[in-house]
């Protein structure tokens, strides 16, 4: 009988707890997840119009971070599925696909492995006997050995790519010299002081498992020196990482462009033939945009983040955005000049242009205003130049994804009601889903002046403080912070490039209609 009554007690909580909007709907449980995910989250003790970051976000730790998490989860879920192999119904080139991945994961064992490092190593360590001092043309035939032999670039690598420019459009590719991969994604970490021990430490592992016989003196010695010249190659590195062309940069006289043609000139036809090049993980919560090719690239992780079974508000607010973000790419600081082939080709009239650059700089002026405060509460400013084109694509794919949100038939569609939500209307659960991408502890101020993308806080502020129907769905009074009066519009229906954010809208409306079939 107790047993019976504290059923009936818990059942009369569930209900008491979770509002139905009709006795017609049923939430799947990863969607009441979702709600209750946003719920935790909410501090209710803040005003959403004087810190909506905040109040969406009161504990942005990493285990409270849904970048982190959901990078997590969906790593090991496709982990999973690529070890779970094939499965009935699955086309060929799944089939395939599985048949490659089994031949990597055969070969890549740890011995093998291991023994490819030693391998490679005194392949390495035979290319230098007998040099004392490494000239350039000593290590343009060092680089192309390397690269022959190991697939492994010292300096840079070389690739093709489709012409970015029409003088160009009668070539089918041209080669280009880029960065290694490596260092372009990680020269961020060489400048954090914080993270050198753990650089240090790492590299004192390989180098022991490489020389067996190394004793302590001599890794204390070595370790530094190594850590020092891979800091240096760092800060010759292009800053903002999305500029990877390196033909401005010197190695004496000599630019990199024309060091490693020089080393890899032999190399040029079969770099040219059609062969495999990978360029992401597909387990990176993360978008991109390509000008080149007039592209984005939406990662299967990324889609992670949306609401199970499509609430419209989580799904623009989210992941719509970001998709939006990278659209407006296409069209902000830093691509505005390439037209809708890839082409560098100017298209704007002169009008347009000075509306694009008034627009921009007051992008500008008022992220120059924002200040920052990062995990050890260092204060720093934000440089509204060097942002500029991040903060743009912020602004105008936020308003592209609420454009579509509402263009979509069941916008106002139910779901889960958590204590927090129980009065939250659509428009408000948009906002919140946006801010959920952004729930992520702050980065370093020593990183600042590296990095093209505003703190995250400094996101949702300088985003929705420019946004109308923002401050519509919060009741916002005029000139709370994030209501000011004098604020700059993005890609507003006033602005002349309003066509742009509709372009974008109706874009993003298209790929949610195709998520939804999918």
């Amino acid at each position: 009988m107790d047993n019976f009554v504290f059923g009936c007690l818990f059942l009369a909580f569930v209900f008491l707890t979770w509002i139905d909007a009709s006795s017609d709907d049923l939430f799947s449980p990863e969607s009441m997840q979702y709600s209750i995910d946003i719920d935790r989250r909410i501090n209710e003790n803040v005003n959403p119009c004087d810190d909506f970051y905040g109040y969406s976000c009161s504990n942005p730790t990493p285990v409270n971070s849904t970048l982190i998490v959901v990078r997590s989860e969906a790593t090991q879920k496709i982990l999973h599925r690529l070890n779970t192999g094939k499965k009935p119904g699955d086309g060929e080139a799944v089939n395939k696909y599985y048949d490659l991945y089994k031949q990597c994961t055969t070969v890549r064992t740890e011995k093998n492995l291991n023994q490819t490092i030693l391998d490679y190593a005194h392949d390495f360590d035979k290319l230098f006997e007998g040099v004392e001092q490494i000239d350039a043309a000593q290590l343009a035939k060092i680089t192309a050995y390397l690269l022959v032999h190991h697939d492994f670039s010292l300096i840079t690598s070389l690739g093709k790519s489709k012409p970015v420019h029409k003088r160009f459009s009668n070539f089918r590719s041209v080669l280009f010299v880029n960065a290694p991969k490596e260092l372009s994604q990680s020269v961020y970490y060489y400048f954090d002081p914080n993270i050198a021990d753990t650089f240090k430490n790492a590299l004192r592992t390989h180098l022991a498992h490489i020389n067996s016989m190394a004793n302590d003196e001599y890794l204390n010695k070595t370790v530094p020196d190594m850590y020092n010249l891979e800091v240096a190659i760092a800060q010759v590195v292009v800053v903002p990482m999305e500029i990877k062309n390196m033909q401005t940069l010197t190695v004496t006289k000599e630019t990199l462009t024309s060091l490693y043609l020089k080393c890899s000139k032999f190399l040029t036809k079969s770099i040219l033939d059609d062969r495999v090049i990978i360029h992401l993980d597909m387990t990176i919560v993360n978008a991109f945009y390509e000008p080149s090719s007039n592209k984005i690239v939406v990662p299967i992780a990324m889609l992670q983040l949306t609401s199970p079974n499509y609430i419209p508000a989580a799904i623009y607010g989210n992941v719509g955005a970001v998709i939006g973000h990278e659209i407006i790419h296409g069209i902000d600081t830093n691509f505005a000049h390439f037209d809708g082939d890839g082409h560098i080709n100017p298209w704007m009239s002169q009008a347009g242009q000075a509306s694009f650059d008034s627009m921009v700089q007051c992008v500008v002026n008022e992220y120059n205003e924002y200040n920052a405060t990062d995990a050890k509460n260092n204060t720093f400013k934000v440089n509204g130049a060097q942002t500029a084109g991040e903060n743009v694509a912020d602004n105008g794919g936020l308003r592209a994804a609420y454009n579509a949100f509402l263009s979509d038939p069941e916008w106002n569609k139910p779901f889960p009601r958590t204590p927090k939500l129980k009065d939250t209307t659509n428009e408000q659960l948009f906002f919140l889903a946006f801010n959920r991408y952004f729930c992520i502890p702050p980065f370093d101020a020593s990183l600042a002046s590296h990095y093209v993308h505003s703190p995250y806080k400094i996101r949702v502020l300088g985003t929705l403080r420019n946004f109308e129907p923002f401050r519509k769905a919060f009741n916002c009074p005029v000139n709370s912070k994030y209501a000011p009066e004098k604020h700059c519009d993005v890609y507003a229906p006033s602005d002349a490039q309003s066509v742009n954010s509709n372009v974008a809208a109706l874009s993003l409306f298209s790929v949610s209609l195709i998520m939804t079939v999918l």
